[in-house]
Order: C-alpha cells, then sequence, then structure tokens
C-alpha cells in the first residue's frame, strides 16, 4: 500500500510542475502538510488542492474552484467544490449545503456524508486517486 501512495504521489505532483510550465497561462494549486485550516464564506482555495494531512474546514459560502485530491488529513465542508474530490484516505465530513461540482472518487478513508449534500457527479467508491490525464486539466488562468 505505500508504494502505491507514493506512486500517486510521485505522478500527482510531476502533472503539477508540468502543468506549472505551460505557456498558456500560470497554475494555481495548494499543497495542505499540516495544521488547521479555517475559510468562512466567501473566502477559499484557487486550482488543484493536494491535501496530504492537516484539517481544513469550509463553512457555507466558502469554495475550492479545483479539483481536490486527499491522501490524508480531514476536511469538513458545509462549502461548494467546484471540480472532483478523490479521497485515497484522510477523514471526509460532507455537510447539509455541501457542493461537490463533479464526481466523488472514493478509494478508503472514513467518510460522512448529510443526506441534503449536493453532488453534481456520480458517486465512485472502491477506486485509487483519480488522477487527470492530461495535465491541461490542472491549469487554470488567472
Amino acid at each position: 500500500m505505500r508504494k502505491r501512495i507514493n506512486l500517486w504521489l510521485f505522478f500527482v505532483t510531476l502533472s503539477i510542475l508540468m502543468a506549472g510550465c505551460q505557456q498558456e497561462g500560470l497554475f494555481s494549486g495548494s499543497v495542505v502538510l499540516e495544521g488547521d485550516h479555517y475559510f468562512p464564506g466567501g473566502e477559499g482555495l484557487p486550482g488543484v488542492v493536494l491535501m496530504l494531512g492537516g484539517d481544513l474546514t469550509l463553512e457555507e459560502g466558502a469554495w475550492m474552484t479545483g479539483p481536490v485530491y486527499m491522501m490524508g488529513g480531514r476536511i469538513v465542508t458545509n462549502g461548494e467544490i467546484h471540480e472532483d474530490l478523490s479521497l485515497l484516505n484522510g477523514e471526509l465530513t460532507l455537510g447539509p449545503q455541501a457542493k461537490i461540482g463533479g464526481d466523488l472518487n472514493l478509494g478508503g478513508g472514513r467518510v460522512e456524508i448529510s443526506p441534503q449534500a449536493t453532488i453534481s457527479g456520480q458517486v465512485n467508491t472502491g477506486v485509487g486517486l483519480q488522477v487527470p490525464d492530461s495535465p491541461a486539466l490542472f491549469h487554470e488562468t488567472l
């Protein structure tokens, strides 16, 4: 299992670096390793989020614009994640006002989903971390 996580981490990191080198614009993303991170309504994180540890809380009206890849840590949200959320390990709590704009990919970890939470895409269980086929999917023009 450890080799699998290291391999996924390598590919995610490589994809992020490749996207940052593209000519068309700027890369935007965050890596969360530790600590408590709180976002009230109206605030959030732009771009790709790679969660390896720590605690992240999104209140109602808070947002993340890019895909979220969780390999550890804890996310509690009543806010909005505009794209896919992939959970390989860690803890995820979707509150009643939570909105996922893409798919929810579950490969492990602990998940609590309120019946009122909105998931626009599919809920896929028993899958590994879903890394985009093209680094262009990590690209965000400011």
